[in-house]
């Protein structure tokens, strides 16, 4: 059975302190199947940042976040 491949990214990330990009292709099998791979895999690392599942040190440098979801903004009007 085949790992989604932001599982595959989330389970090493969650192994190490800190990943670079080139640590994170070469421990995971995604570079395989893309002929970009490079390009493929930054784009999954920026949704995975954008959802707050990671966090991103400094360009090219990322981390496992232990916080799931965003905070929630208390200074947000509610809708209804």
């Amino acid at each position: 059975m085949k790992i989604d491949k932001k599982l595959q990214i989330l389970r090493y990330l969650s192994t190490v302190d800190k990943a670079t990009t080139t640590e994170i292709i070469d421990n995971t099998d995604i570079d395989d199947y893309y002929c970009n791979g490079r390009f493929h895999v930054g784009n999954i690392l920026s949704r995975l940042v954008n959802a707050g599942q990671i966090i991103r040190v400094k360009k090219g440098i990322f981390k496992f976040s232990r916080m799931t979801k965003k905070p929630i903004d208390l200074n947000q009007p509610t809708l209804f």
